[in-house]
C-alpha cells in the first residue's frame, strides 16, 4: 500500500480527455471504439525507437499518451489507467491457473522542463519495472490512497 500512497503523492487533479463540447466533462461523455492502423512504417519506427532506448513498444505508447494527456489538461502531470495481466511469475504454476487475473494500475507520467522525451521513456520504463511487484493490489484500494 505505502509504494502506490508514495507513487500518487502530490497527485490532486483529474485527468481528463476533451470531449469538444463546452460544459461536458470526459466522465459524461459517450465516447465510440476508435480503431487505428499505424502502418508497418510508423510501427517499424517506434520499435526502433524503442529499442534504441532500451524500452518497451507498450512503454513509448505509453509515455506519448501521457504526454498527450498533459497538454490536454494543462499539467506536467497525468495519471491514466494501464491494464496488466496481475498474474505474479513467483506463484508456481500460475501460467496454468484458470481464472480473470487482469488488474488496472496507475500509470504516472510526469514532465519537467529540462526533460527530453529519451529521459521521459527511461523513467517510465523503471516505474513499469517496480510497479510489477505491486500490481495485484487492487485498484479500489490504490484510489483510496491517493489525493
Amino acid at each position: 500500500a505505502s509504494y502506490w500512497k508514495d507513487y500518487l503523492l502530490g497527485y490532486d487533479q483529474q485527468t481528463s480527455i476533451p470531449t469538444g463540447k463546452v460544459g461536458v466533462k470526459a466522465d459524461d461523455a459517450q465516447f465510440e471504439h476508435i480503431l487505428c492502423d499505424l502502418g508497418k512504417d510508423l510501427t517499424g519506427r517506434m520499435e526502433m525507437v524503442a529499442k534504441q532506448h532500451h524500452v518497451t513498444p507498450n512503454t513509448l505508447l505509453q509515455t506519448a499518451w501521457g504526454l498527450l494527456l498533459q497538454k490536454y489538461n494543462g499539467s506536467d502531470d497525468a495519471v491514466f489507467g494501464g491494464v496488466v495481466s496481475g498474474r505474479p511469475a513467483d506463484i508456481t504454476g500460475i501460467e496454468n491457473m484458470v481464472g480473470l487475473f487482469i488488474n488496472t494500475i496507475p500509470i504516472r507520467i510526469r514532465s519537467g522542463a529540462e526533460d527530453t522525451f529519451a529521459d521521459m521513456i527511461r523513467t517510465n520504463q523503471q516505474q513499469a519495472l517496480t510497479s510489477q511487484d505491486y500490481e495485484t493490489y487492487p485498484l479500489y484500494e490504490i484510489q483510496a490512497l491517493s489525493e
